[in-house]
């Protein structure tokens, strides 16, 4: 007959884990109550964490003003000379009267007389040995032969260390708190598994309380964020920053500020100890080259500094002073060339001399390294208005016309681009100005048609705030050749009659690969260079003041409407004249260039 199975009473609960456990619960009212007793607990603790925190402090306080007075006590000169005890000579052995009496027997009796102090050889004796350090006797000699050959051990103690019972002060401070139990303790269920009380919680394993809390630091657990940010630098030796800091704050001797608070311990907040002060002495005169934590973070790529990076006081001043005075400088120089990194820490000094001056630094974190892209990207910016304001000038001579149609557009772009097939060609008839109002008349005003002055505007806009002490004295040559391009990229592009630039990025861009100057080769295999922006750089540069005037007033006259003609005549000031040989009869201006028959009747008549 199978034996029937019984479970016995005293493993009715040996699964505490089941629905049909009982739980303890306790009321609305008990709840609210403890929680009410938890807060006013934990509001206590808190204020007896902060007053102990304090206390840690005020006693860390005492410490370093103790270790700062111990320091200079140590290192203010001395009265007199002190020789550690054991660099000192080593006194005399002391002889008994037995020893010395044969001594003194054998001196009159064996016949060597004693030494004259007056002679020769006793005064080379007590230079030798003048306190008698030196001299060893019978008895000493005959302890040493005697002396066993085992050797005695000093019973030394422990060496107390400085700063420790400080330190012990610090660790008996308390910061555990205590919080108290408002309710009667769940008791963790029996069983074979691992108990659990009823709150979920397990129980601490013996490390965890054998675990001592951490003391007190002083570093905030988000230093990186509250961290100040300044540009990182390479730091130099650190005696060096020293010298430096004690030079520029204090005004006194490098000694003196050295023992103040050129002490590693004073300046870390540490409690040296004896051991350690020939390894701090020797670590604080090393060659030690270390980064800040407290600086700027290092640009990603793709990112790109901004004004906020530089310093608060600047950006203001650089927007309106220094990003204009590099756009005049670059519209000064040859069509599509850009400023040195000299030429740009100087524009930075012309402004920031006295308060943040800069050198071509190139190493991580210097604050050229924010000014150079900043500005570049200034300049960028400034030929960026420069393609928009091409294609703005043509749909405003679209609208001043009445052109509505394709068509219309597409015949007006035909006239005024001449040869779309040769970018060096210098037939271009949207740069006289005479052409906008009648196209067959005489080609009068180069350099001035509507088009061209209506982006040229752009750069006099850019530049018209700049003080006259702070501009370039050169005309802007490079400024009116990239109006121009400007003006043939838009024509270009529109030949269809409506703006349609090419579909890759890179080729639309009106940028030095896609406009500047380049090498092709040509024909019969030979490398030239296509002159695609320096075409008219010759012209440009024979012109007279006179006609930069009117070039400038003409785009002006595309922002305040266009004001009566102005009569030029050959004597004003500034007119150069005869042409240059240079020049060619597509490029002769009748309005400033004298003809060349003109020219030789005059000579004549003289």
């Amino acid at each position: 007959m199978q034996q029937r199975r019984f479970t016995r009473a005293s493993n009715s609960q040996a699964h505490p884990g089941l629905p049909d456990a009982p739980k303890p619960r306790r009321s609305s009212a008990q709840v609210k109550a403890d929680n009410a007793v938890r807060a006013a607990a934990k509001e206590e603790a808190a204020q007896q964490k902060a007053t102990k925190i304090a206390k840690v402090a005020q006693i860390e306080n005492e410490v370093r003003q103790k270790v700062k007075e111990t320091d200079l006590e140590a290192n203010r000169p001395k009265d007199k000379l002190s020789i550690p005890r054991s660099q000192r000579p080593r006194a005399p052995p002391v002889q008994d009267n037995a020893t010395q009496a044969p001594t003194d027997r054998l001196g009159p009796a064996g016949g060597i007389p004693p030494a004259d102090p007056d002679s020769e050889t006793a005064r080379v004796d007590e230079l030798s040995d003048p306190d008698g350090s030196n001299v060893e006797s019978d008895v000493d000699m005959d302890l040493e032969n005697d002396a066993p050959d085992t050797a005695i051990k000093k019973a030394a103690g422990k060496k107390q260390k400085k700063g420790l019972i400080v330190r012990d002060q610090i660790n008996a401070i308390n910061f555990s708190a205590v919080m108290p139990e408002v309710s009667p303790p769940d008791e963790p269920t029996p069983g074979k598994r691992r108990a659990v009380d009823m709150k979920g919680a397990e129980p601490q394993t013996k490390r965890q309380k054998e675990a001592q809390p951490l003391p007190p630091s002083g570093l905030l657990a988000n230093w990186r964020e509250a961290a100040p940010f300044e540009p990182t630098f390479e730091a130099t030796e650190v005696e060096d920053i020293e010298h430096q800091r004690a030079g520029l704050t204090r005004g006194g001797s490098v000694d003196e500020a050295q023992d103040e608070d050129a002490s590693p311990a004073f300046q870390f907040g540490g409690i040296p100890s004896g051991d350690e002060e020939d390894v701090e002495r020797k670590a604080a005169h090393q060659n030690i080259r270390f980064r800040s934590i407290a600086k700027i973070r290092q640009k990603k790529p793709g990112e790109r500094y901004r004004h906020k990076d530089l310093p608060p006081e600047t950006a203001e001043r650089f927007s309106k002073l220094v990003l204009p005075m590099a756009c005049d400088s670059v519209a000064a120089l040859p069509p599509w060339e850009s400023p040195t990194d000299e030429e740009l820490a100087d524009l930075w000094n012309l402004v920031f001399k006295d308060t943040h001056p800069v050198t071509v630094d190139l190493r991580a974190g210097s604050l050229f390294l924010v000014i150079k892209p900043l500005i570049k990207h200034g300049i960028s910016q400034w030929l960026t208005k420069f393609a928009k304001a091409g294609v703005k000038a043509l749909e405003a001579e679209y609208k001043r016309r009445g052109l509505a149609t394709t068509a219309e557009q597409a015949e007006l772009v035909a006239s005024l681009l001449g040869d779309a097939e040769d970018i060096e060609s210098k037939k271009r008839p949207f740069l006289w100005d005479s052409v906008y109002d009648d196209p067959n008349a005489e080609k009068s005003g180069l350099f001035q048609g509507r088009l061209v002055a209506h982006v040229f505007l752009e750069h006099l806009i850019t530049v018209q705030s700049l003080p006259n002490q702070y501009r370039v004295q050169e005309p802007p040559i490079g400024a009116l050749i990239l109006a121009i391009q400007a003006v043939h990229r838009a024509l270009l592009y529109s030949i269809n009659g409506t703006f349609t630039a090419p579909a890759r990025k890179g080729d639309r861009e009106f940028s030095k690969q896609n406009w500047g100057d380049c090498k092709v080769e040509s024909a019969n295999g030979k490398i030239r260079t296509l002159k695609r922006s320096t075409v008219f750089l010759k012209r440009i540069k024979n012109l007279s003041d006179v006609q930069w005037a009117d070039i400038k007033q003409a785009a002006l006259n595309m922002q305040r409407g266009p004001p009566p003609q102005k009569a030029v005549t050959l004597d004003e000031e500034g007119s150069d004249g005869e042409p240059s040989a240079d020049d060619d009869d597509e490029l002769r201006d009748p309005r400033y260039d004298m003809p060349a028959v003109g020219a030789q009747a005059l000579d004549g008549a003289e």
